[in-house]
């Protein structure tokens, strides 16, 4: 698998949840999130509450990507995650989004 690579979802042996792509939270997103009730007050542990990490963007099985780096490890959520392709989606109701999944997920269609 190379850059530019178009690509889908190996639906072989994976479950839904398995089938999310996953991207950082922006600045924006982080500061919304501050401005907003859930942010405030304390979680269950009596501590102040932490905005969230990484967005969750579902996918279909037949929706298709294009490899925009073919080997990468993000930080996502609090720690580094090896193993994982970042593609931006180009078909489907997400067109145009941008995430990593997990190389083992993905079968090249068009070199």
């Amino acid at each position: 698998m190379r850059k530019g690579n178009v690509v889908r979802i190996n639906n072989g042996m994976w479950t839904d949840r398995e089938l999310e792509l996953l991207r950082p939270t922006t600045w924006e997103e982080k500061e919304a999130w501050r401005e907003s009730p859930e942010s405030k007050g304390m979680n269950s542990a009596g501590e102040t509450k932490l905005p969230p990490q990484i967005v969750v963007i579902d996918i279909k099985g037949d929706d298709l990507t294009v490899v925009e780096k073919s080997r990468c490890a993000p930080m996502l959520g609090w720690s580094k995650r090896p193993g994982m392709t970042k593609v931006r989606l180009i078909t489907g109701k997400n067109i145009g989004k941008v995430g990593f999944i997990r190389r083992d997920r993905l079968a090249v269609l068009v070199k």
